[in-house]
């Protein structure tokens, strides 16, 4: 079962049936694994023939916990992609509750996730943030762009290594950027990145409060990654018929 991803990926195609007529869910934990507390989730976007889909995922550790699939990127169609997972595992365990949940903060997956989880903290990857900041940033030079990212990314690590204060720091030090970004870039990329962050700090203060809370999705992006050159290889498939028959093998029942 620590085959993860890649064991999953290739029971898609024909290579491995010892899971039989259950659900992922139902496998782990029969093999042992207790349920996740704290999970990555995330949604593959692909290519099925001509369709864009979106393969919506959950992970903890090394462990494939659900891989679902739908036509649409809406908050309704991840909430009934992940229901899956949730009614699954509340079949395991009926007193089942989910603690933490790192996402890169698209507005979809975190709107589904609350639905299912409102009590669990939902927390923004800081690794996403990172990359995310330089596209906030135009018409300035390259330098100027690369040097603003390599700050932001000092700013939210030594945030998170204080063993106190995270939060507080955290908040202080995003205004302070914000006067920096105006200074080295501009009043507009300044209110851009403002924004941003008035949008975002609230799943980035999630991560800072809680110590077992994963701070990076590295672990999902590999997932992905691994499902992506499986699919590309099955590129000539419809792989919603492949999906489709890895969850009629995979159901209870």
């Amino acid at each position: 079962m620590g085959r993860g991803p890649i064991g999953f990926i290739r029971s898609l195609q024909g290579h491995d049936r010892a899971f039989g007529h259950h659900s992922l869910v139902t496998v782990l934990t029969r093999c042992g694994l207790p349920l996740p507390t704290y999970f990555l989730a995330d949604e593959k976007h692909t290519r099925c023939l001509a369709d864009k889909v979106y393969l919506p995922t959950i992970v903890q550790g090394r462990v494939l916990w659900h891989l679902g699939y739908t036509t649409e990127a809406s908050a309704a169609a991840f909430t009934q992609s992940y229901q899956e997972f949730q009614r699954a595992a509340l079949q395991q365990e009926p007193t089942y509750r989910v603690r933490g949940i790192l996402t890169d903060g698209f507005d979809s997956t975190v709107k589904s996730l609350r639905t299912l989880f409102p009590g669990a903290h939902l927390g923004n990857c800081l690794r996403h943030a990172i990359n995310k900041l330089p596209a906030k940033l135009v018409a300035i030079a390259s330098p100027v762009r690369k040097a603003l990212r390599s700050q932001f990314h000092t700013l939210l690590y030594r945030a998170r290594q204080r063993k106190s204060l995270r939060v507080f720091a955290l908040g202080q030090r995003l205004r302070h950027f914000v006067d920096h970004v105006t200074t080295m870039a501009g009043t507009a990329n300044g209110e851009r990145v403002r924004r941003w962050f008035r949008e975002k700090k609230a799943g980035w203060y999630a991560v800072l409060e809680d110590p077992q809370m994963p701070a990076t999705s590295t672990l999902l992006d590999q997932a992905h990654n691994a499902m992506e050159r499986k699919l590309f290889a099955m590129k000539g498939f419809h792989h919603f018929t492949i999906l489709k028959e890895a969850n009629r093998r995979f159901s209870p029942g």
